[in-house]
C-alpha cells in the first residue's frame, strides 16, 4: 500500500496509530507485528510468508550466531546466507539469462533483507544480543514505515527505543506531522511532475540536443532524489508518530564538495551499511593476507571498486546499474588517491561543481537501458548534437523549475524544511501544502525506489 494514496492516510495510518497507542506496552510489539503484516499483505499474501518465513530462519540463525561454540556459529552463518540467497535469486530471476522463470520482486525485499542479515552478523561479532523472541525481531523486520524502501534501521537502535518510555511525545507528533506533509508534497508536487515532463526527452534521446539533454538530466536527478528523499521524510514522519526516531538517510547531497562526502549524504544508511558488512570487513581481510603495507592505496581503492559494484548490483543486475556502481566505485577510488597525492585541493566552489557534474553523469548511466543510449546523452550534453530539433519546443515551465531546485537544493533553505517551529506561519503552510498534495494525489505513481 503506497503511502501516497488516500487509503493508507485516511484509513491505514490512522487505524494503525490508534491500535498502536491504546495497547498496552507489552502488547506493542505484537500491534507492531500485525500492523506491518497488514500492510505487507497488501502486496500478497505469498510475499508476506515469504518474508515471515525468512525472519524465522533469521530467528533461528541468530540462536546459533549467540553459543560459544564456533561449529554452531558457523552453521548459523551458513543459515543466515539463506537470505542472502533469496534476494539474489530474485534478482536473477530478472535478468534476461532467466527470463522463463521471471518473476517480480517482492516489495522491499532488498531492505528487508538487509535488516535481517545486519542483525544477525552483529549478533555473531558481539555487537548485540540476540533478538529475545520471534515477536520482537518480525516486529522490527516488518516496521511498515521502513520495510518497503528504508531507511535501513538496525535492530538494537529499533530495540532500545522500543523499549524506552512509551509516552505519547508532541515534539514527536510535531515531527511526524512535518515530515509526513514535506515528504508527500516532494513526491506529488515536484518528483512526479519532473517525471512526467522528462519521460518524454529520454524516450527520444537519439534527437535530443544541448538544451534538451541537460535539461533530461537535471529533471532527472532532481526526480530521483525528491521521490526517494520525500519517501524517506514520510517514512521518518510515521515512525516519529510512532514514537521512533529514524536515522538522517539524506544530508543536501547535490552540495557535496566531493563524491566521497556525495555518498556520506546521499542514502546515508545504505552506505553505512556496505561501509560495515561488506567495506570494512573486506579491507581488513585483505589487509591481512597482504605482504607489504605499500599495497593499502591499492587494496582500498580495489576494496571501494567491489563495494561500489555491489550496491550497484543491489539496486538492479541489469547492465546500467553495474555500470553506475563500477563507475562510482571508480570515482571513489581516484578521490581517495587524489587525497593521498594531491596536497592543493580545489576551491570549494570548483570541487563542489565538478562533483556535480560527476553524479549527473552517473545518473545518465542509471537512466539509460543500453550504452548506446548513454553515450548519445553524453554527446548532447557536451554540444556534439546542436541545440537538438526540439529544443525550442521544451517547455520553458522544466527550464525554471530546475533553476529554481538548483537554487533550493544549494542554500539553506531545503535542510530547514524539517524543523519544526511552533508557529502559526509554519501551521497555515503545512495546511495548505497538504491540501495541495492531497489533490494532487488522482495521477500517483508508485515511489522509484520500490523496486529495489
Amino acid at each position: 500500500m503506497p503511502f501516497n494514496s488516500y487509503p493508507f492516510l485516511f484509513l491505514f495510518l490512522p487505524a494503525a496509530l490508534l491500535l498502536y497507542w491504546a495497547a498496552a506496552d507489552e502488547l506493542r510489539p505484537s500491534v507492531l507485528l500485525v500492523v506491518g503484516a497488514c500492510f505487507y499483505a497488501f502486496a500478497g499474501l505469498h510475499q508476506l510468508a515469504l518474508l515471515l518465513t525468512m525472519t524465522f530462519v533469521t530467528f533461528g540463525a541468530v540462536r546459533l550466531l549467540s553459543s560459544p561454540a564456533p561449529s554452531r556459529s558457523r552453521f548459523g552463518l551458513a543459515v543466515l546466507a539463506l537470505n542472502l540467497a533469496v534476494l539474489l535469486a530474485f534478482k536473477l530471476a530478472g535478468t534476461p539469462w532467466f527470463s522463463a522463470a521471471s518473476v517480480a520482486l517482492p516489495l522491499g525485499l532488498s531492505f528487508y533483507t538487509f535488516n535481517l542479515v545486519s542483525h544477525g552478523l552483529d549478533v555473531y561479532r558481539r555487537r548485540t544480543p540476540a533478538a529475545p523472541s520471534f515477536v520482537s525481531l518480525a516486529s522490527y523486520a516488518t516496521f511498515f514505515p521502513t520495510v518497503a524502501a528504508g531507511p535501513l534501521l538496525r535492530f538494537d537502535d529499533f530495540e532500545r527505543q522500543r523499549r524506552g518510555p512509551r509516552r505519547f511525545d508532541a515534539g514527536l507528533l510535531e515531527l511526524g506531522l512535518l515530515g509526513l506533509i514535506v515528504g508527500l508534497a516532494k513526491k506529488v508536487l515536484v518528483a512526479d511532475p519532473l517525471g512526467v515532463a522528462v519521460e518524454p526527452l529520454f524516450a527520444d534521446y537519439e534527437r535530443l540536443g544541448l538544451w534538451d539533454a541537460w535539461l533530461a538530466v537535471l529533471g532527472y536527478a532532481y526526480q530521483l532524489y525528491f521521490d526517494f528523499s520525500g519517501y524517506t521524510d514520510m517514512a521518518t514522519g510515521i515512525a516519529a508518530l510512532l514514537g521512533f526516531r529514524l536515522p538522517q538517510n539524506f544530508n543536501a547531497p547535490y552540495t557535496a564538495v566531493h563524491i566521497t562526502d556525495f555518498w556520506q549524504r546521499w542514502h546515508m544508511t545504505m552506505s553505512q551499511w556496505f561501509r560495515d558488512y561488506l567495506f570494512l570487513p573486506l579491507s581488513r581481510a585483505l589487509l591481512r593476507r597482504s605482504t607489504s603495507l605499500d599495497r593499502a592505496d591499492g587494496i582500498r581503492g580495489l576494496c571501494l571498486v567491489l563495494t561500489m559494484v555491489a550496491i550497484g548490483l543491489w539496486h538492479g543486475t541489469t547492465w546500467s546499474f553495474l555500470a553506475w556502481g563500477l563507475y562510482h566505485g571508480v570515482l571513489l577510488a581516484g578521490h581517495a588517491h587524489l587525497r593521498v597525492t594531491w596536497r592543493r585541493p580545489l576551491p570549494a566552489g570548483a570541487s563542489r561543481a565538478i562533483t556535480f557534474l560527476a553524479v549527473l553523469a552517473g545518473w545518465v548511466l542509471l537512466r539509460s537501458p543500453s550504452p548506446e543510449m548513454a553515450l548519445r546523452i553524453w554527446e548532447a550534453m557536451l554540444g556534439l548534437h546542436g541545440w537538438g530539433e526540439r529544443a525550442l519546443r521544451t517547455g520553458a515551465t522544466l527550464g525554471l523549475a530546475v533553476c529554481l531546485l538548483l537554487v533550493v537544493t544549494n542554500t539553506q533553505a531545503e535542510s530547514s524544511l524539517l524543523r519544526p517551529r511552533r508557529s502559526r506561519g509554519q501551521a497555515w503552510s503545512l495546511a495548505a501544502l497538504f491540501v495541495l498534495s492531497l489533490l494532487a494525489l488522482g495521477g500517483r505513481s508508485p515511489f522509484l525506489y520500490f523496486q529495489f
